[in-house]
């Protein structure tokens, strides 16, 4: 870009009248154009430069055939300028999201499955009446040969998979140009497909080595990948991490095969009236809730390669973000394989009056934006907090919004600004989310380490609230 910027700028220079200068210039910005293309990738948002790099050839045809054609002139200087400064804000704007390296001693593997519901039907979208479907993918500690020469070749789990159709699903949800997300499809994940899991583990019943399992589900139009930096570390940490595509719920659900099935709006309507959206609302939480049921249940009687007997199914945790938490709040007061439940802005107006009133029999941990700490849900959550009698703390992160805990926040520096995140940095909400989940599922489902309710992490952002209140 650098190389470009002088090519184009040159009639505003010293240089303005010297032939070698524009042709040389001219060659310079041409090959840096074609090594972007060929050794990197080519994106979208480049292509500005690109055609300054063309008026740059431009011109210095013009000067080696000692022709005057404008291309050298004022003018198209200007515009090249213009086209270069286009090209870099854009890739300012939208850039290519890096995601926190794991910090685990495992390196990171990964696998998806389908899964069927046999028990159930599908209610919304063009399956409604057929066996409900899932996506599940699975993050999981590989082993440590992962870490040595071999992970430079190995294939890396994208960020988003399907031939463009995700991105271009999620952009038009956000009423963006479907070519404006494309480049996502280019970001690769810190996790490898299929490799070999940890031999590490609690030793079961048959002398294998068993891992405990994190379930995870998004909120209303997110998807598996939506706490992507949270599930790696996790895994990295000795976790099996099974994150739930739920379709029709999810923006965009990608099956192994391709297939692609964006959210149906019927599943929770606007312009209804508020009863007719409240009973939408619960629906919804249900379903998601019935959706992690039917995942473990897959779990116990199918399994999942390469993690066959490794998954220590008497150690789950389920986590969730808004719709997402509300049904793993949802699931926890119901079914007995759960062990502990954190809600990251948990949606808890749709559960049940009886679960709210009752409370929870294991470990809550809520962690709450500041844009949802004193909102009717919030009043709600406490309730929650209050009536449940296993240990349990709510914790409200300052300078976020309902979307920091998801990797929205990596995708653009404008997030802030447009109202879409807080203003808290990426990177210090990242740490702050991995820290408490990772403590509070070391002590309340693991029984080891330091209670975090009674000796909570210096994290001056993080403020637990006093029991009680």
């Amino acid at each position: 870009m650098a190389t470009t910027l002088v090519a184009v700028g040159r009639p505003l220079t010293m240089w303005r009248r010297s032939r070698p200068a524009a042709i040389a210039l001219a060659v310079v910005a041409v090959l840096a154009a074609i090594v972007q293309v060929v050794v990197g990738e080519p994106r979208w948002q480049v292509v500005p430069v690109y055609l300054a790099a063309a008026l740059a050839a431009g011109a210095g045809l013009s000067a080696a055939a000692q022709r005057d054609t404008g291309l050298g002139g004022i003018g198209a200087a200007i515009v090249g300028l213009a086209l270069v400064l286009l090209g870099g804000g854009l890739s300012w704007a939208l850039p290519l999201p890096s995601l926190p390296a794991p910090q685990g001693l495992h390196a990171v593997g990964t696998t998806t499955a389908v899964v069927t519901a046999t028990d159930r039907v599908e209610r919304f979208g063009d399956d409604r009446g057929q066996q409900r479907r899932l996506v599940m993918q699975v993050h999981y500690p590989a082993a440590a040969d992962e870490d040595a020469e071999d992970a430079e070749s190995a294939e890396r789990s994208p960020l988003v998979t399907g031939d463009g159709d995700f991105t271009r699903v999620i952009a038009a949800e956000l009423g963006l140009p479907r070519f404006a997300l494309g480049h996502l499809r280019q970001v690769q994940t810190h996790a490898v497909n299929g490799a070999a899991p940890t031999s590490n583990g609690r030793v079961g019943p048959d002398e294998q080595a068993l891992l405990p399992v994190v379930v995870l589900s998004h909120g209303w139009t997110g998807f598996r990948s939506a706490q992507l930096d949270l599930v790696e570390s996790l895994a990295s940490h000795g976790n099996v991490v099974v994150t739930i595509d739920h379709t029709y719920g999810s923006m965009a659900t990608v099956f192994p095969d391709g297939e692609v099935v964006p959210h149906d709006p019927a599943a929770l309507p606007d312009d209804v009236p508020a009863d007719i959206r409240d009973a939408a609302s619960e629906r919804l939480v249900a379903m998601f809730a019935d959706d992690i049921a039917t995942t473990l249940d897959h779990l116990e009687q199918v399994g999942v390669e390469p993690l066959t007997d490794r998954l220590d199914l008497e150690r789950i945790a389920v986590l969730g973000h808004s719709t997402g938490g509300g049904a793993a709040i949802l699931h926890c007061a119901r079914d007995s394989r759960c062990h502990a439940v954190i809600g990251f802005d948990p949606w808890v107006e749709p559960v049940p009056d009886a679960v709210i009133g009752e409370g929870l029999e294991v470990p809550l941990l809520s962690l709450v934006s500041e844009e949802w700490a004193e909102n009717d849900n919030a009043t709600r959550l406490r309730r929650l907090h209050a009536a449940s009698t296993a240990g349990q703390g709510r914790v409200t992160i300052a300078g976020t919004q309902h979307e920091d805990v998801t990797i929205l926040r990596y995708l653009s520096p404008l997030t802030p600004r447009l109202g879409l995140t807080g203003q808290l940095a990426p990177d210090r909400v990242h740490e702050i989310v991995d820290t408490w989940t990772r403590r509070f599922l070391v002590h309340h489902r693991d029984d080891d380490g330091p209670d975090p309710m009674r000796a909570p992490p210096q994290l001056d952002e993080a403020v637990l609230e006093p029991s009680g209140d």
